[in-house]
């Protein structure tokens, strides 16, 4: 199984260009673990009340929750597929490893979207969630049609928790310390590479991916 992980802090937009490739290779399948999570969440799950405690704090959900979590999700994905998308995993050194038990290395590509905390805060903070359709809007750059109602239901917007300026602060804080040296680890390997500054066109973004998914 060929595995394309999409790395980034919050903010990055790793979902819109999963989105993209999901549109360029419809046979591709996105795992998010962060959309997993919310979903537990919303389910109020184990799983969910377990992961809210430390996202709400901006904290990373502990590695063995993840690494069962993502062990799962792969064992029952068919090898016909065209690749795996992980967006949000892995998020530390541990987690590495044990995808690394799962999936040949030769297997993976990495993609590294940068951005820094003052556009990750203008991108999240701004951002607002329709609790009965899930669009999502950005009250700069997407605004709705009425103010802070959805389009589609006529649905009072919310702010997720984790997406106040406090708690995506600390979660950008705590990507840099605790998954930046992932990167790190994977230049030292035979592991395809590529870094491309979130802050450009997304257009011109899913270029530089598409070319670097064919090559």
């Amino acid at each position: 199984m060929k595995v394309l992980i999409l790395f980034g802090p919050p903010g990055s937009g790793k979902g819109t260009q999963a989105n993209k490739i999901l549109e360029k290779y419809p046979s591709c399948i996105y795992i998010s673990t962060g959309d997993i999570l919310r979903e537990n969440i919303k389910q109020n799950t184990n799983l969910g009340k377990l992961a809210q405690n430390y996202i709400f704090q901006g904290l990373l959900v502990p590695d063995e929750v993840i690494n069962s979590m993502i062990e799962n999700k792969i064992k029952n994905i068919n090898d016909n597929i065209d690749f795996l998308i992980l967006d949000g995993y892995p998020r530390s050194t541990n987690q590495l490893e044990f995808l690394l038990n799962l999936i040949p290395y030769k297997s993976i590509k990495v993609i590294y979207l940068k951005i820094d905390l003052k556009d990750v805060i203008n991108r999240i903070v701004y951002r607002r969630v329709c609790p009965k359709c899930n669009k999502i809007y950005h009250l700069i750059y997407n605004k709705p049609q009425s103010n802070e109602t959805c389009d589609n239901c006529n649905t009072k917007l919310i702010q997720r928790e984790d997406d106040k300026e406090e708690i995506v602060t600390n979660r950008y804080k705590v990507y840099l310390n605790q998954t930046l040296p992932i990167l790190n680890k994977i230049k030292q390997m035979d592991i395809k590479f590529l870094e491309i500054p979130a802050d450009k066109d997304i257009n011109e973004i899913f270029n530089n991916i598409n070319e670097f998914i064919k090559n």
